[in-house]
């Protein structure tokens, strides 16, 4: 293994049983650039969240601007609140798990040395409530990242669910891509030119060639549209209309720029509704 691989073992303490798995993990660093801010469906079962989007929302009321200018600076504010407000109050749910069944485990050896009390009973029965909501949390944590639509809330098929977040993060990986000279590189700034590159050789000018052919093609295509229909898709939206289209959208597919999905839109359009139509008037002005 190269050096910028790292190993780590760790005991999986477990309440029911006297027999310690052990686990066993590699890691690699991720290159520069992969990370950012991920909008995850299991926020939302923090009972605060929604009031401190709100809340967070009327905060970013400071910038000045075209309302498209003013709308991706907001995302950017709330970005950065969503991201601290994971960090210290949104509790990590593997430590989270982790320590409430090291609990567990200890009332369970407690109560085979000394017997169970009151306490520790209430202790326990806290202990496994809290549990529940941590894998309820998880669950909702890995369907996210499997992008599975099928798999509903309770179902805890973790093993599918593992298996569908490794076939898309295989599928989504590009590892080597091929130069125009016929060598292979895998090198995150490799990929990254090579891709540039590539796309610019797709979609470049290539001296007037490209646009001479496009310019052909679009004579040749006969017009559907008649000057009645053509009027109405360029008539003024209404905010119904914008809303719809924005419940209409899978909440947890196309995140922003920003990592925010649709789906805090959905749940934020209350407040946020004036300002996306605004937007949405503003592209098409």
């Amino acid at each position: 293994m190269g050096s910028s691989f790292q190993a780590k073992a760790c005991i999986i303490p477990v309440s029911f049983s006297d027999h310690f798995p052990m686990e066993l993990k590699f890691s690699e660093g991720l290159p520069k650039g992969m990370g950012g801010l991920k909008f995850l469906s299991m926020w939302w079962r923090d009972g605060e969240f929604l009031s401190n989007l709100e809340w967070w929302w009327k905060e970013s009321n400071i910038f000045r601007g075209t309302p498209s200018f003013c709308f991706v600076k907001r995302m950017k504010f709330m970005k950065e609140k969503i991201k601290r407000w994971n960090r210290d109050c949104f509790k990590n749910i593997s430590k989270e798990k982790s320590r409430i069944e090291e609990a567990l485990l200890q009332i369970n050896l407690d109560t085979i040395l000394r017997g169970m009390t009151n306490d520790m009973f209430l202790r326990e029965k806290a202990l496994k409530e809290e549990l529940v909501e941590v894998l309820l949390r998880e669950e909702i944590f890995l369907r996210h990242k499997s992008r599975e639509l099928w798999i509903k809330e309770g179902d805890a098929n973790k093993k599918k669910i593992h298996a569908s977040v490794k076939t898309k993060r295989d599928r989504n990986k590009i590892e080597t891509v091929m130069h125009q000279n016929g060598k292979f590189n895998s090198s995150f700034e490799a990929i990254e030119e090579i891709a540039i590159n590539n796309f610019k050789i797709l979609l470049g000018n290539d001296n007037g060639v490209k646009n001479i052919q496009s310019a052909q093609m679009v004579d040749v295509i006969q017009h559907e549209i008649s000057d009645e229909d053509n009027k109405y898709m360029l008539r003024p939206f209404s905010k119904e209309e914008v809303r719809k289209a924005v419940f209409d959208m899978h909440p947890n597919k196309a995140p922003d720029p920003a990592g925010i999905t649709m789906e805090c839109f959905q749940k934020c359009w209350g407040f946020m509704g004036d300002e996306i139509f605004k937007v949405v008037e503003d592209f098409r002005k």
